[in-house]
């Protein structure tokens, strides 16, 4: 057994606590807004960190045990290939809102550079004496395979990101996708580096570029967890009532205003009747048909958070959630509430801010 050189061990830990973390942070989102690109990216985070691991395994290999050498090799290019079509479906989430046809494109074109990377037949490892480490030369048909899987990764990634910026309105919402494009360049440079590989300053410096890309995309995704999504569909109004049917909030989208919910006694009424029996009955009920609309449900306590308008897809169920987070964080009164008419004064401006925080990088 070899001792791994201290530059692989710096890489090491610079990319577990990037992985690690990246994952605990992405699962962590998910589990507060459940958009499924976030799960994805934590699967994808964990595949990363075992490659990362397997990787300086393979450097405490003895020098002259190439065989070994080359299983594990073929084991950190498992782990790797297989977390990039992960990120690949989560960027599919993050454009679709679901897996579309186009996603067995990246499947069969990853599956096939999967192969080709763990094919032993297809690869040589040797060790280089000079910086104490292993390093691969690979067949060419292994391009074949590979340079299609990169072009096919920058027009996913990029897809997202320019639609977002050429949709949205708000300059911050513009300006924080485009930050996105940094993480790009870097795993762009580390892609252009597999060709000096038979440099030493190179092949210790290259995963650098790959960890740091995916450091910078965890901290922006953490600063704003809504970054990519989007979609087109739409709310007309939000309602938030208790289940005993006091009103507490109407919003209107198309005046971007709060209007009184006592003048809209009657919404009130209807929807408490329609939906307090289903309500009681199943907490996990999403969204029903009310008079050609469709009632989207975001159920807490005894307080509901409705969104009345198009057809939701996860990224509108997404934002609603997030309205509901932040509007009991707000007033947490309507986490303590019986249900009974809470004394609760609402600030149109902090309700403007709440809707504009959660809506309006998502909506379109």
């Amino acid at each position: 057994m070899a001792f791994p050189p201290t530059i692989e061990i710096l890489l090491f830990l610079f990319e577990q606590v990037t992985f690690i973390s990246g994952a605990v942070l992405m699962y962590r989102t998910f589990a507060r807004y459940r958009f499924t690109s976030h799960l994805y990216m934590a699967g994808a985070f964990l595949l990363l960190s075992a490659s990362s691991a397997t990787r300086l395994i393979t450097s405490t290999t003895n020098p002259t045990d190439l065989d070994t050498a080359e299983t594990l090799w073929s084991g950190q290019n498992f782990f790797l290939i297989l977390g990039i079509i992960m990120i690949f479906y989560s960027f599919f989430y993050f454009q679709y809102n679901r897996l579309p046809g186009r996603a067995n494109i990246a499947s069969i074109l990853g599956g096939a550079t999967l192969m080709a990377y763990i094919n032993r037949d297809w690869f040589v490892v040797t060790y280089d004496p000079s910086t104490g480490m292993f390093t691969a030369s690979y067949s060419p048909i292994v391009n074949v395979f590979v340079i299609p899987l990169i072009a096919l990764f920058i027009i996913v990634f990029l897809l997202p990101i320019v639609t977002k910026i050429r949709l949205a309105k708000d300059p911050r919402t513009k300006k924080d996708s485009a930050s996105l494009l940094i993480v790009l360049l870097f795993l762009l440079t580390w892609a252009a580096m597999s060709a000096f590989t038979s440099l030493p300053i190179v092949r210790e410096t290259r995963p650098f570029f790959f960890a740091a890309g995916w450091l910078i995309w965890v901290l922006l995704t953490v600063r704003r967890p809504m970054n990519l999504i989007f979609t087109k569909r739409r709310f007309e109004k939000l309602l938030v009532m208790t289940d005993a049917g006091y009103p507490i909030l109407l919003y209107d989208f198309e005046t971007s205003t709060l209007e009184d919910p006592s003048l809209f006694s009657a919404l009130f009424s209807a929807l408490q009747t329609a939906l307090s029996d289903l309500l009681k009955a199943d907490t996990s009920l999403r969204s029903i048909y009310y008079e050609n609309k469709v009632v989207s449900i975001e159920k807490r306590s005894a307080v509901s958070v409705f969104g009345i308008g198009d057809e939701p897809d996860t990224a509108l169920d997404t934002a609603l959630r997030v309205f509901a987070n932040a509007l009991f964080d707000t007033y947490p009164i309507l986490k303590t509430t019986d249900g009974s008419l809470p004394s609760i004064d609402l600030n149109p401006g902090t309700i403007e801010q709440i809707v504009t925080q959660s809506f309006s990088s998502v909506i379109f």
